[in-house]
């Protein structure tokens, strides 16, 4: 019986096929080179100076902001299968909330420090029955994929009250959360009647790991909130050209923008390298040791500081890294994440941003007076060893209807000048908001 020969597959048809086969299933890894370090450099270049900040080496400063500004405020908090992703209004916003970690430095501001793992953001997390809060991770927490990040990087990683921002449950869905953050003035008495409910580790998204952010319970959240949260489905963009990130314009590409109910991202594979100290001869200026503040500066009584310390610990038990991983995403975190595409979410890539938003009118309380005043400018599991992670493809347009979601209207971005608004300390709000109705939990 003579043997059929077959023919060989044009590569153009394989071509294809893989094309449309991406295009079906938009979350398929492909290979992608790294980019150089200098990805980072030339994207924030444009948007502040690099400086060289004591015992921590080069760092970013963002240009144009008052001096009230804090990271992760200007923007909203979405949640993805990835967990809790923030989307940000700033040009430099793609790059500064997903790698790297943040310092406040006295007399210079907030400082952002280069990191190489992607994330949908690195914060810490607390809350309580009233409020919650979230603060920019800092550079000595090292990611540890084994580990992840569990209720103890307040004092694992001695973070204060100058570095978070808190709301009120009722605003945590607003579409720009600093008119709405409580007055930092107040956060010495918050952080002490919340709890620490971070957890970050990695899952398993279309076939590759990456680094989930959880925290607050996002089905019970949604339900107390004044505005929607947005729930949408994370789309990792790899693939760019690095010599486009040149200029003023470099930020929109590589801005997080939204997609019906997609909300894509940069994610490209940055290099680390292979000298920690390369960008030393492009920083403008050297910041002594000793600058970095961990916001406790503002906290002006030694003794009510270290009092506070030791109450951040023992709201933990005296966990540990090494005693308490953080846990594995359970799929109940991930089954409100909309399969299909809707066209209700706004873009923040083209928002535009006014001269003015006006803060939130709420009543001005002072701190107790039992507490000093702080006035800062502003179960356990042991995770598998993560696989390499690959970079995931973006998507081409699909749109499948389905059922409206909750809608998110464009709102626009606060200019730079607009202040944190002020609110009365915890247990003196006369709304309850029906908290003991619908009360949120973690």
């Amino acid at each position: 019986m003579p043997t059929m020969k077959l023919k060989p597959i044009p590569i153009s048809i394989l071509t294809a096929l893989f094309v449309a086969l991406c295009a079906f299933h938009p979350r398929i890894a492909r290979a992608q080179d790294e980019v150089s370090p200098d990805f980072f450099y030339d994207s924030l270049s444009p948007y502040g100076e690099w400086v060289d900040v004591g015992d921590y080496g080069p760092c970013w400063h963002p240009a144009g902001v008052d001096e009230n500004w804090a990271p992760y405020t200007d923007g909203y908090w979405a949640y993805t299968d990835a967990g809790w992703t923030w989307v940000s209004y700033e040009d430099f916003g793609g790059v500064v909330y997903h790698y790297g970690r943040w310092m406040r430095v006295d007399g210079e501001g907030w400082c952002w420090k280069p990191g190489y793992e992607w994330a949908p953001a690195w914060v810490s997390w607390r809350r309580n029955e009233e409020y919650i809060g979230w603060a920019p991770l800092p550079p000595e927490a090292r990611w540890r994929g084994d580990i992840g990040f569990s209720v103890w990087v307040d004092s694992e990683f001695d973070i204060g009250p100058g570095y978070y921002s808190f709301c009120r449950f009722r605003d945590f869905g607003a579409p720009v959360l600093r008119p709405v953050i409580i007055d930092p003035a107040q956060n010495f008495v918050l952080i002490g009647k919340t709890r620490n409910i971070t957890n970050m580790t990695y899952t398993n998204f279309g076939g590759a790991r990456v680094i989930f952010n959880g925290g607050p319970n996002f089905a019970a959240l949604r339900g107390v909130t004044a505005h929607p949260i947005p729930a949408l489905t994370l789309v990792q963009n790899s693939h760019f050209d690095p010599a486009q990130l040149h200029g003023p314009g470099a930020g929109r590409l590589i801005a997080s923008r939204t997609a019906g109910n997609q909300l894509i991202v940069a994610a490209p594979l940055v290099a680390a390298p292979a000298d920690p100290n390369f960008l030393k001869g492009k920083t403008t200026k050297v910041i002594a040791a000793g600058k970095v503040t961990k916001g406790w500066s503002g906290v002006k009584d030694p003794a009510a500081a270290q009092q506070l310390r030791q109450q951040i610990q023992a709201q933990t038990k005296g966990v540990m890294p090494e005693t308490a991983h953080a846990r594995p995403v359970a799929a109940a975190e991930l089954k409100l994440v909309p399969a299909h595409a809707h066209t209700v979410a706004a873009d923040p890539a083209v928002v535009a941003k006014p001269a003015v938003v006006p803060a939130a009118v709420v009543p001005h309380v002072n701190p107790p007076k039992e507490n000093p005043a702080f006035v800062e400018k502003p179960e356990i599991h042991k995770p598998t060893a993560p696989a390499p992670r690959e970079a995931i493809t973006q998507p081409q347009p699909h749109v499948v209807p389905r059922e409206a979601p909750h809608s998110f209207p464009p709102t626009p971005a606060p200019a730079n000048n607009v202040k944190k608004g002020n609110a009365p300390p915890p247990g003196k709000d006369k709304d309850k908001d029906k908290k003991d109705k619908d009360r949120p939990g973690n």
